[in-house]
C-alpha cells in the first residue's frame, strides 16, 4: 500500500538521529498519520483549511493508529509538521488543524506501508466505507478501470500554469471567503495528486452524514483538470442546471412520482424478514393519502 509524504523525508534517517522515546512506536504509523495531513484536502475540497492548516479527526485516527499523539508530537518535535495554535481546539466540536513545515511541502515523496496490522485495519476502514455507500452503486459502479485521465496531458497544464501564477499575481485565483489569494503551490499539488489517484484506479466516494453531499474522486477535482477525462475512449462533459433543486423539487408534486415510490417500498418491505416500520414509511403513506384526496 502506497502512502503520498513529503519529497525528502527520510523517516528513518531522523529515527536513527533523534529515536522516539514513547512505547509501541512505528515508522509505518506516523507515515500514515503524515500521508493524512497531506490527502485530506485533496479527497475533500470543501474542507475548511486555516491558513492550509489541515483537520485531522482524533475519532478517525484512533481507530487507525491507537497512540496517534505522541507520534503526531514527535513529528511536530522534529519540525515535520507544526499545529495551528491560534485555532482553539474542542472535543467533538473542532479538530486540531496541522501542516507540514517549509522544508516538507513537496508532496511528491511516497512511502510503501508493509506492517500488517495498520494495513488490515486500512482495508476494513475502506471495505466499511464501501458499505455505508452501497445503497449508491447506480453512482459508484462507473468508478471502474474506463474511467480514464490523460495524467501525462494534466502534468504539463498544471506545471505551466503554476509557472505563470508563481511568477504573475494578478493571475492566482482569489478566495473571497479568506480573502486573499489561493496558494498557486498548494493548487498545483493538490490537483497533481487528484489527478494521480484517479490515474492509478484509487477511486474514493463518500456521502456526507450532515447534507448527503455525495462526494467522489470527480466531485473533489477542479473542473479544469476534469476536461482530461475519458470514459470508455469518450470524452466527458459537464451539464450545470441552473436552479436544479427548485426544478428536481416539481418531483414532490408528481401524482406517479409517489405511486412509483409507494410501489418500490412496498416490494422492499415484502422482500424484508421483518417488517419496515420507519418514519419514511409513515411520511410516504401521509402524502400518498394526501396526493389522493
Amino acid at each position: 500500500m502506497t502512502l503520498i509524504l513529503p519529497k525528502g523525508l527520510d523517516l528513518k534517517a531522523i529515527e536513527k538521529q533523534f529515536p522516539p522515546q514513547f512505547p509501541a512506536y512505528k515508522t509505518d504509523k506516523l507515515a500514515y498519520i503524515l500521508h493524512a495531513i497531506a490527502t485530506i484536502p485533496v479527497y475533500n475540497k470543501n474542507i475548511k483549511l486555516h491558513d492550509d492548516y489541515v483537520p485531522l479527526s482524533s475519532k478517525i485516527l484512533e481507530g487507525l493508529v491507537d497512540n496517534y499523539k505522541p507520534h503526531i508530537n514527535y513529528a511536530i518535535e522534529r519540525g515535520i509538521i507544526e499545529v495551528n495554535t491560534d485555532k482553539n481546539y474542542l472535543s467533538g466540536v473542532y479538530c486540531k488543524h496541522y501542516r507540514f513545515t517549509v522544508p516538507y511541502r513537496d508532496l511528491s515523496g511516497t512511502y510503501e506501508l508493509i506492517d500488517v496490522c495498520l494495513i488490515r485495519k486500512l482495508k476494513e476502514y475502506q471495505r466499511k466505507q464501501k458499505t455505508d455507500n452501497k445503497n449508491y452503486d447506480y453512482l459508484n459502479r462507473w468508478f471502474n478501470p474506463n474511467l480514464k485521465i490523460d495524467y501525462d496531458l494534466v502534468q504539463d497544464f498544471l506545471k505551466e500554469e503554476f509557472f505563470f501564477k508563481e511568477n504573475f499575481v494578478n493571475l492566482r485565483d482569489y478566495s473571497f471567503v479568506k480573502n486573499k489569494h489561493k496558494c498557486p503551490y498548494q493548487q498545483y499539488e493538490y490537483s497533481k495528486l487528484s489527478a494521480q489517484f484517479l490515474h492509478s484506479g484509487q477511486f474514493r466516494f463518500k456521502v456526507d452524514g450532515l447534507v448527503y453531499r455525495y462526494h467522489t474522486s470527480l466531485t473533489n477535482m477542479r473542473g479544469i483538470i476534469r476536461n482530461a477525462l475519458t470514459y470508455d475512449g469518450k470524452q466527458l462533459v459537464a451539464v450545470d442546471i441552473s436552479n436544479s433543486q427548485p426544478y428536481l423539487s416539481l418531483l414532490l408534486l408528481d401524482v406517479h412520482f409517489w405511486e412509483r415510490f409507494y410501489q418500490i417500498l412496498a416490494e422492499k418491505q415484502k422482500s424484508a424478514k421483518k417488517k419496515i416500520a420507519s418514519r419514511m414509511t409513515i411520511l410516504a403513506c401521509f402524502y400518498i393519502n394526501l396526493l389522493k384526496k
